[in-house]
């Protein structure tokens, strides 16, 4: 069945208005057409649904139904991913949002490449947003996490100050690793997690995110790129202490 992602202020009572992109959508590619079954979903809400007119420019839905969705995690996660290259950067995006992270930021880092111009910082948040929004639909989400706007570190652990646990993942620790911080982590709600950019982080930078509150830990004996450390600890994190059990 089709799953499509609408504003809320699309939604009226009992009906809702799709727009051109949506409908060209159900039309073009899922060859949907009046009476067919529809499901929407709006970032808090799901939405059984028929197709009551469909064509070029807005497709008009029936809602039949509505219902809460037990498939988002609930377990808070903030991902702060030291920028990488564009491609990685929406690799991270797409998967961490399967994973079930509440939270996505950017961040700039000493060895990130060059911080974005406004202009191509909005274009890149764009992007990320439409990907997060398309996995959200892809893997059954009803919320959409939130793509944050470029930070630096200072910016990041004053975002993440107020969440139970705190780690930046680091190679230069080699004696705590996540499996003994998340078995001695105790009841846990949010966790913030800091994945350096290809690079890696500075000795400076870790001393840093420490002073305020973060754990550096170790993700075992192989160095991972930066694309895949922040996805293995998601999946490890989610299922010591969120809903991959």
């Amino acid at each position: 069945m089709a799953r499509i992602f609408i504003e809320p202020a699309r939604i009226k009572k009992d009906s809702a208005t799709l727009p051109e992109d949506d409908a060209k959508k159900l039309l073009r590619v899922l060859r949907m057409k009046p009476g067919d079954s529809i499901t929407l979903f709006d970032g808090v809400c799901e939405y059984s649904g028929i197709i009551k007119s469909l064509n070029q420019k807005s497709a008009e839905i029936a809602i039949t139904g509505s219902f809460e969705n037990a498939k988002d995690s609930r377990l808070h996660v903030l991902l702060g991913q030291g920028a990488p290259k564009s491609e990685k950067l929406e690799y991270v995006v797409q998967k961490a949002v399967e994973l079930g992270a509440a939270e996505i930021a950017p961040v700039i880092l000493e060895r990130s490449v060059k911080r974005p111009d406004a202009a191509d910082a909005e274009k890149k948040l764009s992007r990320l947003r439409k990907i997060a929004v398309e996995a959200s639909r892809q893997s059954g989400r009803v919320s959409v996490p939130e793509i944050s706007c470029f930070m630096d570190l200072p910016m990041f652990v004053e975002r993440a100050r107020c969440f139970d646990l705190k780690i930046i993942f680091y190679e230069g620790e080699k004696t705590r690793g996540l499996r003994q911080i998340l078995h001695h982590a105790g009841a846990v709600n949010s966790v913030a997690v800091l994945v350096g950019p290809e690079g890696g982080f500075t000795d400076d930078e870790v001393l840093e995110a420490e002073a305020a509150g973060f754990v550096a830990v170790g993700l075992g004996p192989r160095i991972l790129r930066t694309e895949t450390a922040g996805l293995a600890a998601m999946s490890i994190i989610q299922y010591e202490l969120g809903d991959m059990d």
